[in-house]
């Protein structure tokens, strides 16, 4: 993990969250921000350190809960990348106005887009099952619908933009199959238990034997109750299948 993005000791706290962590660090690498990396084994991998156009919408932190409050989250993100790449003249919908920016992006810096979105899915967690409803063009509908259908508008802009994009990725907490808003695009890839990205997206048995091996760790990883790490370890093991498997 680099020394930082905005706050170098938030990045390397251990308590930060694993999607802010990941997301906070691939912003600082497409940024090409090669001196937080320093002594790290991707400085010795990269060798172009490209500064690509990197935009970076974050959900988490607004409630959604009034039928404008999506929209005016969305629409301040794009208006403040329109000031940077400028704004498309004919339409007002937001996915056509984003998909613009990132087109202006590519074509002014000759390198194709980022985008990282963190916790995509809180504009329909914020309102799932509260029955709370909203007029559409005279029609009542479901708040939780309302808002699916905005996300569904804005997320489609990734198909439209295929060719303008470098990486995309987005954080959440809910399956992708679960959620109808990626209709408009191809369907995302879950790497989130993929063994392939197990080390970036969750704590590998290396990194877990070195934390309780430490001194220094924090008393609720050190083993108690005279285990040792290797009981421990064990310990976490079996509680995590039985997790997975659904046992109490």
């Amino acid at each position: 993990m680099p020394k930082c993005c905005k706050e170098r000791h938030r990045c390397r706290s251990p308590w930060m969250g694993t999607a802010k962590a990941i997301l906070s660090t691939l912003k600082c690498y497409f940024e090409g921000r090669k001196e937080l990396f320093k002594g790290l084994k991707i400085d010795t991998m990269e060798k172009d350190w490209k500064k690509y156009p990197v935009f970076h919408i974050d959900f988490n932190g607004y409630d959604f809960l009034n039928k404008d409050d999506l929209f005016k989250v969305i629409e301040g993100y794009i208006t403040e990348y329109e000031r940077v790449w400028g704004r498309y003249p004919y339409s007002e919908a937001i996915g056509d106005r984003f998909a613009y920016v990132l087109s202006q992006a590519h074509r002014q810096t000759g390198l194709p887009c980022v985008v990282l979105v963190d916790e995509y899915d809180k504009p329909l967690l914020d309102v799932l099952d509260t029955g709370a409803k909203v007029k559409d063009n005279s029609k009542e509908i479901l708040l939780e619908d309302f808002n699916r259908d905005t996300l569904k508008a804005f997320y489609s802009v990734f198909k439209k933009a295929d060719a303008d994009l470098r990486f995309v990725m987005l954080t959440g907490v809910t399956k992708f199959s679960q959620v109808s808003v990626f209709s408009g695009f191809n369907q995302p890839n879950d790497i989130s238990i993929s063994r392939e990205f197990e080390a970036l997206c969750g704590i590998t048995e290396n990194e877990l034997s070195e934390v309780f091996a430490s001194t220094r760790s924090p008393a609720v990883f050190r083993p108690r109750q005279g285990l040792s790490v290797i009981s421990r370890l064990s310990q976490i093991d079996t509680n995590f299948l039985k997790h997975n498997q659904g046992s109490p």
